[in-house]
Formats: C-alpha cells, structure tokens, sequence
C-alpha cells in the first residue's frame, strides 16, 4: 500500500504534464527572418518596408495603423505581435529562392550585436532605413531584433562579418520591391 501511495502522485503529475503540454503551441520555425523599415518625420509621417517570411515570400507594408517595433528599450517583439505586423502586409510577387533564404537565415543565431560604427550624419530630411535579422528565440517564443544596418539622416553599421553581408544583400532586395 505504501508502494501506491508513493508511485500515485508522480504518475499523475506525469498524466497531466502530457496533457498540458498537447495544448501548448510552439513554433518550430520563426515566421519571419527579416525586415528593413523605412521611417520619415521630416515632413509627414511615413513608415513602409517589407519582410522576409519563413518561405521567402516579400511582404510589404505601408503606414500600417499599428505596427509592433522591437525598440532599444524592449529589443523584442512577441510571436503574437509578428503575426499581427504580417497580417497588416501585402504579399508581392517576388520570393526569395529557399537555398538563397537558409543560407542567410543560418547566419543570424552567430551574429554579434556588441560592436557598431560610430553613427554619422547622412544628411537631413532623409529618414532612416533600418535593417535587421530576427533571432527567434524557442524557449520564450520571441524575436530578437538584431539590428544590421541603418542607413539616411544617420548611418551606422553592425561591425560583424555577417551582419555586413546580410545588410549587403537586403539592400540589393530593397532596390526591387516597391
């Protein structure tokens, strides 16, 4: 009787650990590996760019109501806040080849976010483009805004290898989409 009275309350907690977990979605796969973000005060408010999905597809945005930032402060954006930023987008007809994407992709987990170019004054009255990589992170379900390149009224540059490279091909994106 002791035997049962010992063995009971773990394989309870084991039954229902099971059945909670089955309720729990958790993304295997991030939905959304990049963005560059074009903001403009100068002379009226403006906010437009696009993101990378998961399967390559470009997404655009332009002056969406509400759009979720990962700012300094925060540094992340929630699963939800993601999905509700691609829902405000316009899927284009352009892709990213699969091959092309998880070769990127693979890069950001590496990508240091220590060392950056001194900002400079780019000019005025341009606004800043932004790029970045999320790293999305499993266990907390959020992205980390990995900053890689900010371009226009100031430029700095993520000093990292791949964060330049990245930074180097989003551009080369950005120059088709429209």
């Amino acid at each position: 009787m002791k035997t049962k009275t010992i063995y009971l309350p773990f394989l309870l907690l084991i039954i229902f650990s099971g059945c909670i977990e089955d309720n729990i979605t958790v993304a295997d796969e991030p939905e959304v590996y990049f963005e560059v973000a074009h903001s403009n005060y100068a002379w009226n408010t403006t906010r437009e760019g696009f993101v990378i999905d998961k399967d390559g597809n470009i997404r655009t945005y332009e002056n969406p109501a509400r759009w979720n930032v990962a700012d300094s402060t925060r540094g992340m954006l929630t699963t939800s806040e993601i999905k509700e930023n691609i829902a405000k987008t316009v899927m284009t007809d352009k892709k990213v080849d699969a091959s092309i994407l998880k070769n990127y992709a693979e890069k950001i987990p590496a990508i240091s976010t220590s060392e950056y170019t001194k900002p400079a004054s780019g000019g005025n009255d341009q606004g800043i483009t932004s790029y970045y990589a999320y790293r999305f992170d499993r266990k907390k379900q959020v992205y980390v805004s990995i900053l890689l390149n900010e371009t226009g009224d100031w430029e700095r540059q993520n000093k990292d290898q791949a964060a330049i490279e990245i930074s180097g091909w989003l551009s080369g994106i950005k120059s088709g989409v429209k």
